[in-house]
């Protein structure tokens, strides 16, 4: 739309269509996806994906809060594009609802602000209460976290409510 030319605009299109289904297809996995074998379909993500081989893990981290939340960075609204309301429900309620750092009251275990924008979809008002005092994660934000759980909303969902939280300034001179 920038540029004014239709048919870059529908190029344009057209290549994050392709990569979205690319991603829904061969990396983030519904129960009915039938690409992998089974016993890589029932995790709901890949992981590690070399040419050959999938291993469900990172290299990082052996938690299956790293392996599915590598996954959702960064955050930001295209995501929806991939990670749909349908596959996120999914992926939640077989795996990161059932994971420590989710049913723990008070988890600092900062991976958990992105399973929370990302169970937005599933359950907004739990996700934005439990944002507010959350540990964020090293690149993700407070404000951006609750605008992207708030935003993240599957269709037919309307929030009522009021989030409110404190914001502290602090001026080094």
């Amino acid at each position: 739309q920038v540029s004014g030319h239709k048919a870059l605009e529908d190029l344009g299109s057209l290549m994050l269509r392709v990569n979205a289904h690319a991603i829904r297809t061969y990396f983030l996995l519904k129960s009915d996806n039938t690409v992998h074998p089974p016993e890589i379909v029932r995790n709901h993500v890949t992981g590690i994906f070399f040419d050959n081989k999938v291993y469900y893990n990172t290299w990082f981290l052996d938690e299956v809060y790293a392996i599915h939340g590598i996954q959702m960075i960064p955050v930001s609204p295209i995501n929806e594009l991939a990670r749909t309301s349908h596959f996120v429900e999914q992926e939640w309620n077989d795996i990161l609802a059932h994971e420590p750092i989710v049913a723990a009251p008070n988890s600092n275990v900062s991976w958990l602000s992105l399973l929370l924008v990302n169970a937005a979809t599933v359950d907004p008002m739990d996700s934005l209460r439990r944002l507010k005092n959350a540990t964020m994660d090293d690149g993700l934000t407070l404000s951006w976290a609750l605008y992207n759980a708030a935003t993240r909303c599957r269709d037919g969902v309307v929030i009522k409510g009021e989030i409110t939280t404190e914001l502290e300034i602090v001026i080094v001179i």
